[in-house]
């Protein structure tokens, strides 16, 4: 822990739900719904506790749940397409460790054709 003063005055690593609040904030959950939850005083005692146990690395490596969670909001609230169609294309370029990958894809559709036959090709 980088400051050792954190743990005895954190309302956060008091509770024995610090655990289960940890997850919910590397899972992306709001701050907001986290303290109402846990009924913490506020969203600062929160960002304190993820600040000195370097939490923020983490989530930020969990930007998948982030994503895919907007992708499940797509059928219920208003969303553009193109909004949609840009969290569906990120969380398809971002790996089960967090990593951005860069998928590339060359298709040849000559080659293509040139394997079918008559039949197929008409």
């Amino acid at each position: 822990m980088k400051n050792p003063r954190h743990a005895r005055t954190c309302a956060i690593c008091k509770p024995p739900l610090r655990a289960e609040i940890e997850a919910d904030f590397i899972r992306w959950e709001s701050p907001g719904r986290i303290v109402r939850r846990y009924k913490l005083q506020s969203r600062n005692a929160i960002y304190r506790h993820a600040h000195a146990l370097d939490l923020f690395p983490r989530r930020d490596r969990n930007i998948r749940a982030a994503l895919g969670w907007i992708i499940e909001k797509i059928g219920t609230v208003k969303v553009t397409a193109a909004a949609a169609v840009a969290a569906v294309a990120t969380l398809s370029k971002i790996n089960a460790a967090g990593r951005w990958i860069d998928r590339s894809e060359h298709v040849d559709l000559n080659s293509w054709f040139d394997k079918m036959t008559r039949v197929e090709l008409e």
